[in-house]
């Protein structure tokens, strides 16, 4: 979740008239928002942030990213680790089917591995 953005040191307030002509106030702490406008509200109010406000923001920010993908990398971690056990047991039952199906066929197979790594070891 995106941390609540601070309080802006500038604002510019601006009315856009009829006749097309656009007026425009600042506000800073010298002269704060007022609560109430006199008149017509205002078209537009922009906020402007000082280089201060938007580092330590930025730095908010990059904090909150920063653990929620710690998070989700712990989160693949865990589903990943799920995932494999699933494979093994998978491998483990077709291994199993197999044996039911074909009795001998795991010993041969085993058989066959042994003598390919053995083959495999001679050549290097």
């Amino acid at each position: 979740m995106k941390p609540p953005l601070p309080k802006p040191t500038v604002y510019r307030v601006t009315w856009n008239a009829d006749d097309g002509s656009i007026w425009t106030q600042y506000h800073d702490a010298s002269d704060p928002l007022p609560d109430k406008w006199d008149d017509d509200e205002p078209d537009l109010i922009e906020g402007f942030f000082d280089g201060e406000q938007v580092r330590a923001y930025a730095d908010t920010c990059t904090a909150a990213l920063s653990a929620r993908v710690a998070e989700l990398e712990r989160q693949v971690a865990q589903l990943t680790a799920e995932r494999d056990e699933w494979a093994r047991k998978a491998q483990e039952w077709r291994h199993k089917y197999a044996e039911l199906r074909y009795p001998g066929m795991t010993q041969e197979v085993k058989a066959l591995d042994a003598a390919i790594d053995a083959a495999m070891k001679e050549q290097t």
